[in-house]
């Protein structure tokens, strides 16, 4: 499967790339980017925090994210586009400057695309809060400790190098696959043995549907992933450890309204270093004029040891609200219910609590 996936992709690439070219103007770049700020309080459940093994934290904080984008893009005489895009991280608790995405996007109308380089997925639902994913919750409050296992529905990994294909619309429906050669940032050599995370081999497939029926929009997806990892002894024998996922992801909007949802459902064949979870997110929004309301729920199911019984969980409901001010600005607050529970349900390992902030974005 692997070898097929990896000779298609190379196929299509081959017939894109060596289409006759002409000439064309060289790729200009240009300054995009987004930069928000929030100042917000939260409050720990107090037997959480008066636990000797948990930390008392500061009520108030202030979060940012900022990132500047430098992108570009040419279409050559044959109808072959090619656009690039980098994008920098430009926040001091990201080390002050580092590069987050860095990728080159080839296609054709008739054969579709090509992205080679690192770019994100996730799965998203309306959410104009300061984000329900335990990604941007997770800033805020404090996570029980030992082995409280999580997933979000984007992960680091999906960041690293990759070569991924998107066939052209049929309809409104696309296919695709894609191959990650390891899980890491790194111009070395993928070793033969697969024995750590980084060093795994991940393949995907992927399937969308985009359209419109009257006034009612629908936009779906769908992913399977599977992380091959292995360890190799001395005797050159391995032990498969795979890992795989089902990934999905629906909306529908109609009058201002949009409904949507997200999940993904997580597997390993390792007794050793078990992952067995799932992850959902669901929210609604209505957007009336320059206002957007949505209310969102985030629910998070892992087995965190082989040794107890249940799962670590994490579950956040969030209202938020946001008000364009016009020229790409725009005035947040949102509120979160969240309740963390490791699977030892002792007291240190359970937290509860509320969220409040607000924030002003920009894009640019």
């Amino acid at each position: 499967m692997k070898k097929l996936l990896i000779g298609t992709t190379a196929l299509v690439a081959a017939g894109i790339i060596a289409a006759p070219a002409m000439a064309a103007d060289p790729i200009t770049l240009k300054l995009g980017g987004k930069m928000a700020h929030w100042a917000g309080s939260v409050s720990n459940q107090d037997t959480f925090e008066a636990q000797a093994a948990n930390v008392s934290a500061r009520a108030f904080d202030v979060k940012d994210d900022s990132e500047i984008y430098f992108m570009g893009s040419t279409k050559l005489d044959n109808g072959l586009s090619v656009s690039v895009k980098v994008e920098l991280e430009a926040d001091q608790h990201n080390g002050g400057t580092s590069i987050d995405h860095s990728f080159m996007r080839i296609a054709t109308p008739s054969m579709g695309a090509i992205i080679m380089g690192s770019v994100g997925g996730s799965n998203k639902v309306p959410d104009e809060s300061y984000g329900t994913e335990d990604a941007d919750a997770s800033d805020w409050y404090t996570m029980p400790g030992g082995t409280f296992s999580h997933q979000g529905q984007s992960t680091s990994r999906t960041d690293a190098t990759r070569i991924d294909y998107t066939s052209p619309s049929f309809g409104g429906f696309k296919v695709g696959a894609g191959m990650l050669p390891e899980l890491q940032a790194s111009l070395t050599a993928p070793t033969g043995s697969n024995a750590t995370t980084a060093n795994a081999l991940a393949y995907y497939y992927k399937a969308s549907y985009t359209g419109k029926f009257g006034g009612v929009g629908l936009n779906l997806n769908a992913q399977y992933v599977n992380i091959d990892r292995n360890t190799a002894t001395g005797t050159g024998t391995q032990t498969d450890t795979d890992w795989y996922e089902y990934r999905g992801q629906g909306s529908v909007s109609f009058a201002g309204f949009t409904l949507g949802g997200s999940f993904r459902d997580y597997h390993t064949e390792s007794a050793a270093d078990p992952m067995v979870g799932d992850v959902y997110n669901i929210g609604i929004g209505y957007e009336t004029g320059p206002y957007n309301f949505t209310l969102t729920r985030y629910r998070s199911a892992f087995q965190g040891s082989t040794a107890v019984a249940g799962d670590d969980t994490i579950t956040n409901h969030s209202i938020g609200v946001s008000y364009n001010m016009g020229g790409g600005i725009k005035a947040n607050a949102g509120y979160t219910d969240f309740e963390l529970e490791e699977e030892a349900k002792t007291a240190a390992a359970k937290n509860s609590g509320h969220i409040l902030a607000v924030g002003i974005s920009a894009a640019f």
